[in-house]
């Protein structure tokens, strides 16, 4: 329960932060600027693709390594990724250095922030080589179990960063590469904690040049290499956005995009960290064979995500025309809901299947996740750039085409395949997916019944509401969603946390 608790505090600290930065940026640079900003950020996501390979499954091999009291095997394992890291990093530097000096070629850039957005590119870049070209301390809180201690260093991490931005912008002229000035000085700040962690809990991994073998590296390549494909098909369902509205549209309509992908992001996040505190307990349950116990945690997870991440989604299905009203009031609200919208289905309806993205990583069962999440990326960019070529659709194709696609893949081939690779019945979790539908679909009258009676016209009548809101709809979960065993097991961790 203290992995959830943490979990939910680093996000509504990481909320709050970011709530009062955006509109603090968007206000004193302009939404081009902003729109530059997440464009730098998603530029470490297109560079992670190479590194993701080994990264995304040493946790799961040094995990099982040391359940199974193998410790020289989880030692090389440890050792081999970091100079495998070191390796891959030497290689990706030199293009994007040469990217980053001819930017301007490639997207379209006000020829007065040329300079400035350059700069960024280049910090955000050295914050990912800080963070990447070190040993994995932050398997120490994986293999504990403890994974509260990384949010927080995450939460250390964002504070820092957001001081940082704020006392730049109040001291000096306001320039963009400030957040790459903060994105720096906060990844150390992380690293700091990561390595003190593993010092504290996990000391007995050490990176030692007798451990680095190459069959290992290969080993964590052989699996991993299914993880890099699979986000670069992430990569095509939504992390070219802005790429391809600053493309085909301009740069003033890849700042509107950014803003309304905010918050669908930071619940997209918040799913991915409450999976998180999950995953340790599953990788354990299936190195130990007990399959029935690593399904009863899929369901306690998935039903938990439903009943807590069901209502912040609903609250801006809901209530977004009001909120990015009081929020972004210089802009266009009812275009900005449109398009988070958009973004915010993509995530509402497969709230409860979100455990099972975990599974093909636990089973070492990659491969077949990543050729249909390429495959289905790459037929969301190709109808997307379609629609942008031939239709007036314009930012709506750009949001909406590749929820739809996510959707479907999900229940075509996410669901019923972590069951088989599990050797479980095909229709083994898509209850899951009725729960989820379910509880939107009551949460949705709940919030337009509850707008009658409660109009939101300010700050303090949209808190007011959706607190209100909140407490019906956890009352319906609690009732409806869990049965009587999870109710109890629920009650019970939530008093442990308490006391």
């Amino acid at each position: 329960m203290i992995n959830l608790s943490a979990a939910l505090l680093i996000f509504v600290v990481n909320f709050l932060i970011n709530f009062v930065l955006t509109p603090f940026i968007v206000n004193t640079l302009g939404e081009a600027a902003n729109g530059f900003i997440q464009i730098a950020n998603n530029f470490i996501s297109y560079i992670s693709i190479v590194t993701i390979a080994l990264n995304s499954m040493s946790s799961r091999f040094i995990t099982v390594s040391l359940v199974n009291d193998e410790k020289k095997r989880a030692n090389e394992f440890y050792s081999s990724t970091f100079a495998g890291n070191i390796v891959l990093l030497a290689i990706v530097s030199i293009p994007v250095i040469v990217g980053i000096a001819y930017l301007q070629h490639f997207i379209r850039i006000p020829i007065s922030l040329i300079g400035q957005v350059k700069f960024l590119f280049s910090l955000i870049f050295v914050s990912y080589l800080l963070s990447t070209a070190t040993p994995v301390w932050s398997v120490a809180t994986f293999v504990t179990n403890k994974v509260y201690l990384q949010s927080i260093g995450t939460m250390i991490s964002t504070i820092g960063r957001a001081l940082i931005i704020l006392a730049l912008f109040g001291m000096f002229h306001p320039q963009i590469w400030y957040l790459g000035i903060a994105a720096v000085v906060s990844t150390i700040a992380l690293q700091m904690w990561q390595y003190h962690c593993k010092v504290k809990e996990l000391n007995e991994l050490t990176v030692r040049a007798s451990d680095i073998h190459w069959s290992r590296i290969k080993e964590l390549l052989s699996s991993g290499v299914w993880n890099s494909i699979s986000q670069l098909g992430s990569l095509l369902f939504g992390g070219l956005d802005l790429l391809l509205a600053n493309i085909f549209i301009s740069y003033n309509v890849m700042g509107m995009i950014s803003i309304a992908q905010i918050v669908p992001n930071f619940l997209g996040g918040l799913q991915s960290t409450i999976n998180n505190v999950f995953t340790p307990n599953m990788t354990i349950f299936y190195a130990k064979g007990k399959i029935k116990e690593l399904v009863t945690e899929i369901y306690n997870a998935g039903k938990i995500e439903i009943a807590l991440l069901g209502i912040p989604f609903a609250v801006i299905v809901v209530f977004g025309k009001e909120f990015f009203t009081l929020w972004m009031p210089h802009h266009d609200s009812a275009f900005l809901q449109e398009l988070s919208l958009l973004y915010t289905l993509g995530f509402l309806l497969m709230v409860g299947i979100m455990p099972l993205w975990n599974i093909f990583v636990i089973v070492n069962k990659t491969k077949s996740n990543s050729n249909t999440v390429i495959i289905s990326g790459a037929i969301s960019a190709i109808v997307t750039i379609g629609a942008l070529r031939f239709t007036n659709w314009g930012a709506l194709a750009i949001c909406g085409i590749g929820s739809v696609i996510a959707i479907l893949r999900n229940l075509l081939f996410v669901v019923p395949y972590s069951a088989k690779y599990l050797g479980l019945k095909w229709t083994t979790f898509f209850p899951l997916v009725g729960y989820t539908i379910l509880n939107f679909a009551v949460e949705f009258v709940l919030g337009n019944v509850l707008k009658q009676f409660m109009p939101v016209h300010s700050w303090g009548t949209l808190l007011l509401t959706s607190i209100v809101f909140s407490i019906l709809s956890l009352l319906f979960s609690f009732v409806v969603i869990l049965n009587r065993r999870e109710k109890k097991i629920l009650l019970t961790k939530i008093k442990q946390a308490i006391h």
